[in-house]
């Protein structure tokens, strides 16, 4: 196949209800799955172990929604954004949905995330800590949290961009770094919110600012 007949798509998608429960390996799958379905032949890698063309910013974690998700595929065919589309629409499973396709130029980078505003609903009863916890949080000049996957403390305080509460909606706008940088799970653990997913809150990703 002729490379210069290549297509390089950004898909913008929404991960919502039961499928948010599925790993990125899982969506990444996923996506080949449709890509089949739907007649669209993604480009291969050379070499002993070819992998698809495809790949994603940011993986989303286990659990989370996003209405701003997006996944580049190399295509070894060139085809009209229309045309993909609505093939790939038609072959989206329910809580996926696709809002527009883009094409890129030839050359153009690999997206990488820089920011991403996250939001999740709190039931009254735990608004008044919150907003305390959160004046303190901003206040502080570093904030070191543990993770299990991790040696040694991440520092997040300097991530934070935005924290506040509205209408007994919690918004965070965090910078994200090519090294550890803050997760929304570690602000909820910060604010005292570990628990508030369990109880049936959901985490959404509202908001992405790519590179």
């Amino acid at each position: 196949m002729d490379p210069s007949r290549r297509s390089r798509l950004r898909i913008w998608f929404r991960k919502e209800a039961d499928l948010r429960f599925i790993s990125h390996r899982d969506l990444a799958r996923l996506w080949e799955r449709m890509l089949r379905r739907a007649g669209l032949s993604l480009a291969m890698s050379e070499g002993f172990h070819p992998k698809a063309r495809m790949s994603f910013p940011s993986a989303l974690g286990l659990g989370l929604a996003s209405r701003v998700e997006i996944v580049e595929v190399e295509l070894v065919e060139e085809i009209p954004v229309e045309d993909a589309e609505r093939r790939l629409r038609g072959e989206a499973p329910d809580g996926l949905t696709i809002d527009r396709i883009d094409r890129l130029p030839p050359g153009a980078p690999k997206a990488h995330i820089v920011r991403a505003t996250y939001e999740v609903d709190l039931p009254p009863d735990r608004q008044a800590d919150v907003r305390t916890a959160i004046a303190e949080l901003l206040a502080r000049g570093e904030c070191p949290v543990d993770r299990p996957d991790r040696d040694g403390a991440v520092e997040i305080r300097a991530d934070i961009e935005r924290l506040d509460l509205v209408e007994g909606r919690l918004t965070m706008t965090l910078a994200q770094r090519r090294e550890a940088s803050a997760r929304p799970r570690d602000i909820l653990s910060v604010l005292g919110l570990a628990d508030i997913e369990a109880a049936g809150a959901v985490l959404t990703r509202v908001g992405s600012e790519f590179g």
